[in-house]
């Protein structure tokens, strides 16, 4: 089995009619640096990327099934045509967002009022966490049903712990260190993500550590889609989307947005599994 790694170094060109809604295309949505979320479609060794933006988003995560997003201090649910269901008033700048499946599945982390707020089906609903119970700066989270969440927490030395939230108490009910895991750390689909000393790092549900070749420095992760992570380098300023779930692993450079009218030119590099 390969890991095949797509390196896109020219200008794309996407129907336009790919941009006419926000529903969810065959690979994702991914949030720039310049906060412009776009469409990627096509396959994996052939990404096309939206021409013009969708959204205007502070931080954003997209499942199959739609997006949670969050624009000047409020929080918006997303369903795959781009209605809007949901909305919170969160008055916060950076709230840490997962949605991974269905619109059910939506969590946000408010940390400056130490606030988790999800999507019961019909509104958004309040836990209150005791910030002092917390190991750490949250970095990523998940809505396990109606009543739990999990988090993945970074403390001040770079380790990384679990912790499992109660919903209706806040209560934190465990928390647990991940000895080799680095912060900051993201949950998927079973797996924790995280940038190594050797590269990228991806940790199994049965604990078993692979390590693909990407080094780049200062990583952060966001939600394309069910399956797909986007990556960022703030230090390189480059993208990668990561195909990651019990079937799939694959990494691709994720091509640089471009007006419309450029070429394209691809090289691809295939690494052994």
């Amino acid at each position: 089995m390969k890991l095949r790694i797509v390196l896109s170094v020219s200008l794309l060109i996407v129907p336009a009619a790919l941009v006419a809604q926000l529903s969810t295309p065959k690979i994702g949505m991914v949030r720039y640096a310049d906060h412009m979320v776009r469409g990627v479609n096509g396959l994996e060794s052939n990404m096309l990327l939206g021409d013009r933006a969708l959204l205007d988003a502070d931080t954003a995560s997209f499942s199959d099934f739609g997006g949670l997003v969050s624009i000047a201090g409020r929080i918006q649910l997303l369903n795959s045509q781009a209605t809007l269901v949901g909305e919170y008033q969160s008055n916060e700048p950076s709230p840490v967002l997962n949605m991974d499946g269905a619109l059910s599945t939506a969590i946000a982390w408010l940390p400056s009022h130490s606030l988790l707020v999800y999507w019961n089906g019909a509104a958004f609903l309040e836990a209150q966490l005791p910030a002092a119970e917390l190991p750490g700066q949250v970095t990523s989270l998940q809505l396990v049903g109606p009543t739990l969440a999990r988090m993945l927490l970074t403390d001040a030395d770079g380790g990384v712990s679990e912790a499992s939230i109660s919903l209706p108490t806040g209560r934190v009910l465990s928390s647990d260190a991940l000895p080799g895991v680095v912060g900051p750390a993201f949950l998927q689909d079973g797996f924790i993500v995280f940038e190594s000393p050797n590269g990228l790092a991806i940790q199994a549900p049965n604990g078993a550590v692979r390590t693909l070749p990407l080094r780049a420095g200062a990583l952060s992760f966001e939600r394309m889609s069910s399956e797909w992570v986007h990556i960022a380098s703030r230090s390189t300023q480059q993208d990668w989307a990561l195909h990651l779930s019990s079937k799939a692993l694959q990494l691709s450079i994720l091509p640089t947005p471009v007006a419309a009218g450029g070429s394209q030119l691809r090289h691809d590099q295939e690494v052994a599994k």
